[in-house]
């Protein structure tokens, strides 16, 4: 047995000389060996052997350090005042690029600041550059915030069994189409075409926690285009005597809902009926797109060839059952349905 197995089997504990070492095993060895702690006695509590402890005490910093490239950290009057610049340029224009960040404090200091100064102080701040969308900055304006904050906290004040969930969605053809076909080994791949219909149909779905799937609408919008504001009136007119009186109908602000006919308003006046918007940008929070969710994803799963499409997305919207939908909306209630806090709420963007 090797001197480094004889000096670990005398702690009694495993032998682990053949695995692999992590960069946190190295630290620990590093760090111990700075401390003062001799390098047999490191390798007896570590299991490694007597060279590899050695060589990671010599040069395990420097191979660490070319890892992780240096940032200077010097404290001067004048890195502290392109700090606080850097970080009012950026509250203000946070898609900056450098060259305008120099730009700026070129003016601010009236005399141009290097590049690479600029780039180790925005580094040592700990700012990176990330992907953004549109739709994520609008969602987090504090008008949208505030709006959504009152939704949550009116949903959490109202009895739930009185909220019916109103939305639309499209179902295609080409979105459930296989990537993968039957091919003889003889037969090039590339000379094999798979059907592709562009079916396309649109769905008006109506949910409640109590009595699960209250009524739909499929229907084949091939060239029709969209659901629009005609098709919106006509299913909520069908839904409008199903409801209990009371009801609130929770809609999001697109705006083929907000236009409603005097008709079917006088009709939902008449039986109490509201309806409730919910806050710009935030469907997210809305628990029929987790019910649509769910039934894509069983459309695609259990969609068989021989059936028409059509007949799929029914057998898709009837396999939900009550139970799934009244759990889809709890979940809803207790882990979406929550306040969001103003100070991420975005003030200015440009």
């Amino acid at each position: 047995m090797s001197h480094s197995k004889l000096l670990y089997s005398a702690t009694g504990l495993p032998y682990i000389q053949g695995e692999a070492i992590s960069k946190a095993q190295i630290y620990d060895i590093v760090e111990k060996y700075n401390n003062g702690m001799s390098i047999a006695t490191i390798a007896q509590e570590t299991g490694r052997y007597y060279n590899t402890v050695k060589k990671y005490c010599e040069r395990g910093v420097q191979k660490l350090k070319k890892k992780t490239p240096s940032i200077s950290t010097k404290q001067t009057w004048e890195n502290i005042a392109i700090d606080i610049s850097i970080e009012h340029l950026l509250d203000l224009n946070p898609s900056m690029y450098i060259k305008d960040i120099k730009e700026q404090l070129d003016k601010i200091f009236g005399k141009p600041i290097k590049f690479m100064t600029i780039w180790r102080r925005v580094q040592f701040l700990g700012y990176r550059r990330k992907r953004v969308s549109a739709t994520s900055t609008k969602k987090y304006l504090p008008i949208n915030l505030q709006w959504k904050n009152i939704v949550v906290a009116t949903m959490h004040s109202v009895d739930l069994k009185l909220f019916y969930f109103l939305d639309e969605s499209h179902f295609q053809m080409k979105s459930i189409n296989r990537q993968y076909a039957w091919v003889k080994k003889s037969v090039k791949r590339d000379t094999i075409s798979t059907k592709i219909t562009r079916k396309r149909y649109s769905l008006l779905a109506l949910i409640n926690s109590e009595e699960g799937l209250v009524q739909y609408d499929l229907k084949d919008n091939q060239g029709e285009g969209a659901t629009n504001n005609s098709d919106f009136n006509e299913f909520l007119a069908i839904c409008a005597p199903l409801l209990r009186e009371g009801a609130i109908i929770f809609l999001d602000n697109a705006s083929i809902h907000l236009e409603i006919e005097a008709e079917i308003q006088q009709i939902l006046d008449q039986r109490k009926i509201t309806l409730f918007f919910n806050a710009p940008y935030w469907s997210s929070i809305n628990p029929i797109e987790i019910y649509f969710a769910i039934v894509k994803q069983h459309l695609k799963a259990h969609y068989l060839s021989s059936r028409s499409f059509f007949d799929c997305i029914i057998a898709a919207l009837q396999s939900v059952s009550k139970e799934q939908i009244m759990n889809t909306i709890v979940h809803a209630k207790n882990k979406l349905w929550i306040p969001s806090e103003m100070s991420e709420a975005i003030y200015s963007v440009t």
